[in-house]
């Protein structure tokens, strides 16, 4: 284990090493140490492989939308940059009380958001440009200019440019609300999901009948007194964002109808609620695959 000081829990200016060149699910969807200063005060232990780095840091921004009791929380917790196998990273418990793994953010153009999403999520285990995925979406006929309004063609999607023996895709339908306690105990396994909502002025989950239908990726959760949140990523801002789990969820299962203006593409149809509609993708990589991750330690 190394330990080194940071001033940032960006992610290091150099990439990844074992990334691939190419989709793991397609290969036609492909893409074209720093210094070490004096340690801090190690790390809980909780991993032996000499090859992850952990480092303490300030976070350089709270992240967006959160709650007054999130954020005064956020703000007495010692981060840490954690860079490892996923089978080394610390769990979540009394101690250690948020944690989300970082991703790759990229703004959307036109209506591209769960095209976006599902790039942020591949980027952990490829290299696959924006573009392939939006012309992979079209020569099936998902969408016409980016958006997606099937929950299971995003699935089928998300197969083609991630399925793999590194990243086990599965989808989940009716999830929301019902079964909300199963996608907080697979967050807590280090399990990504791409999900539907409602986006409000602020791009977080809103109500509105499925009339501003976004993705978001889900990479994270944090549990504060009786209360879960979860931090995600999506293509309007570049920032982290942390939301109550049960806004989401309620956002996710009032998705009834679609946006008429959203209507040039052969993807939007009348069956717009059981397209989206309490379901959701989940994404399990492999207990080898290298992630980033932001841990927040009770001080």
């Amino acid at each position: 284990m190394k330990l080194a000081n940071s001033s940032s829990i960006d992610a290091p200016a150099d990439e990844v090493s074992h990334r691939q060149t190419t989709c793991c699910g397609n290969p036609s969807l492909s893409s074209g140490p720093s210094g070490k200063p004096p340690p801090p005060p190690p790390f809980p232990p909780q991993t032996s492989s000499s090859q992850n780095k952990f480092d303490v840091s300030a976070p350089r921004k709270i992240p967006n939308h959160v709650t007054p009791l999130l954020r005064a929380v956020f703000k007495r917790c010692r981060h840490y940059y954690f860079e490892g196998k996923i089978s080394d990273t610390p769990v979540l418990d009394e101690n250690c009380i948020l944690r989300y793994i970082n991703v790759d953010t990229e703004f959307q153009r036109g209506p591209t958001c769960g095209i976006v999403a599902l790039k942020m999520i591949a980027s952990l285990i490829c290299d696959v440009e924006t573009d392939s995925i939006l012309r992979a979406a079209q020569d099936r006929s998902f969408t016409h200019r980016g958006e997606m309004f099937c929950a299971k063609n995003m699935f089928e999607l998300a197969k083609d440019v991630v399925g793999s023996e590194a990243c086990q895709v599965e989808f989940h339908e009716n999830i929301f609300p019902s079964n909300e306690a199963q996608v907080w105990e697979l967050l807590a396994q280090n399990v990504i999901f791409l999900v539907p909502y409602d986006v409000d002025k602020d791009n977080s989950p809103g109500c509105f009948g499925g009339k501003k239908a976004h993705w978001a990726a889900l990479t994270g959760l944090a549990k504060i007194n009786v209360e879960r949140f979860v931090f995600g990523f999506q293509g309007k801002s570049a920032h982290t964002a942390a939301w109550p789990l049960s806004d989401l969820s309620r956002s996710n299962s009032q998705l009834h109808e679609f946006d008429p203006a959203a209507a040039c593409t052969e993807c939007v149809h009348e069956t717009f609620a059981l397209n989206l509609k309490g379901h959701a993708i989940s994404f399990k990589f492999s207990e080898d695959t290298k992630i980033k991750c932001i841990y927040g330690i009770r001080i």
